[in-house]
């Protein structure tokens, strides 16, 4: 299968002035590697964390990294194309990003502005499933379809306003937010769950994925609302995968 995987986990191990100590994002994201590459077959997945090299988690090298991967999905023309950020997106007001790199001291976050540039040069055939498993990274603005279960009722926003270039696109995100004054610091849970839902049955719709997501988080007393954000319109019966025979196909 022509598919592909970047994973980014940080620990934040040698930071300072982080609002928790919370050590599993890397134990989370050699997990979800574990499971790409047993579960779903995928042959090429590579894996960054600061348990390695700090460097490779800094914010330039995520950028360019990410930049680089763009360019050669055109290249390689991958039908899946899997991206999983596991970390902080922000740690106070003044830091308001979507993911928090190692030496976000210097560098500060990388906001979704720059992802949405980044993602606009995705092959226009390669479908991208990102995974934003970090506390209070809200969600993506830019994408015309956005999901979410508020107070247990699925709310559906069409957004008038989205980008062109990404409705050309086939986009998934995954991630969570909270936009509660007492957050519960919720990073790498979510991981976590969306694995134990996908040992369960890989084949749940993609509006399952996140009604459970938002269950079991609720059931754990995380008060952060899992969202969808998406290119194209979902539908109830909408997949990541499907399955055929003993094989996945995307």
């Amino acid at each position: 299968m022509n598919n592909k995987a970047v994973l980014f986990g940080i620990d934040y191990s040698s930071s300072y002035n982080l609002l928790n100590d919370y050590k599993s994002h890397t134990t989370e994201i050699y997990t979800m590697k574990h499971f790409l590459e047993n579960k779903l077959n995928f042959e090429n997945v590579e894996i960054f964390t600061d348990i390695s090299n700090d460097k490779e988690v800094s914010g330039r090298y995520i950028i360019e990294k990410l930049s680089l991967i763009m360019n050669e999905s055109k290249i390689n023309k991958w039908d899946t194309l899997w991206i999983h950020f596991c970390g902080y997106a922000c740690v106070d007001d003044e830091l308001d990003g979507c993911f928090l790199p190692k030496d976000y001291k210097s560098f500060g976050t990388i906001k979704q502005e720059t992802f949405i540039l980044i993602f606009q040069q995705l092959y226009e055939h390669t479908k991208l499933i990102c995974i934003f498993d970090c506390c209070q990274s809200k969600p993506f603005n830019e994408f015309k379809y956005y999901y979410a279960f508020e107070k247990d009722k699925m709310i559906i926003h069409k957004n008038y306003k989205f980008d062109s270039n990404l409705s050309k696109k086939n986009i998934i995100i995954i991630s969570n937010y909270d936009d509660k004054e007492n957050i519960t610091w919720s990073s790498g849970v979510m991981t976590k769950f969306i694995l134990f839902i996908f040992n369960q049955n890989i084949n749940f719709s993609l509006m399952d994925i996140l009604s459970r997501l938002q269950r079991l988080l609720k059931l754990e007393n995380y008060s952060c609302i899992p969202t969808l954000t998406s290119s194209l319109s979902i539908t109830n019966t909408d997949r990541l995968f499907i399955k055929t025979t003993n094989k996945l196909r995307y």
